[in-house]
């Protein structure tokens, strides 16, 4: 984990480049994370070092003047919850929201078919 400068940074560069996913999976069960994509692999590194998480990459875009890009993405109950934790009261009232739902699905571990968290 990572100290006061680190959160603030990992903060600010998810609440840009990052996403915030509460979805059902192709089986119908919940799945939580977070990702985030850059053509500046130095970034994506900073947040795997500060949060973990894996990195992908590189990608090809298309066209000639685009260049590559990563993608770092951050799966699995504890470690999310506890960023979450963290960083939900320093983020846009856009992203909370997204934190909210992503926060009741772990809360509840409703990872079962059927089950949909509250509109809040």
């Amino acid at each position: 984990m990572c100290g006061s400068f680190g959160r603030g940074w990992v903060t600010g560069f998810l609440e840009g480049e990052g996403s915030f996913i509460a979805r059902k999976a192709s089986r119908g069960a919940w799945e939580v994370g977070m990702q985030a994509s850059s053509t500046d692999r130095d970034d994506l590194v900073k947040l795997r070092k500060y949060i973990g998480g894996k990195l992908y990459g590189p990608y090809k875009q298309r066209g000639p003047n685009h260049r590559p890009y990563w993608q770092w993405r951050l799966y699995g109950q504890p470690r999310i919850a506890r960023v979450l934790r963290w960083m939900k009261r320093h983020l846009s009232k856009r992203r909370r929201k997204q934190v909210g739902k992503m926060q009741q699905v772990l809360k509840h571990r409703r990872w079962e078919r059927g089950w949909t968290p509250s509109a809040e």
